[in-house]
């Protein structure tokens, strides 16, 4: 499952935590790329997904302190 997961959303920098639940599928990750400033941004995520009927549906959550941060350097 984890290295499914992996394919589907890209390259995260790190996975703290996959966990599932019948349906539910909880991963918590670690992301980072380079701001057009030329400076890192690093980020944290959660996604929620529920798998029904052959859709998924997501609920992401991320650091927004960290995602203001980003937008008040480059803008």
């Amino acid at each position: 499952m984890r290295e499914a997961f992996a394919r589907g959303v890209g390259h995260p920098d790190t996975f703290n935590a996959i966990l599932a639940d019948d349906d539910r599928i909880l991963a918590r990750w670690r992301g980072s790329a380079t701001a057009l400033d030329g400076l890192p941004y690093v980020n944290e995520y959660a996604w929620v997904m529920t798998m029904e009927s052959e859709r998924v549906t997501v609920v992401a959550y991320l650091d927004l302190a960290s995602l203001d941060e980003l937008l008040t350097r480059v803008n």
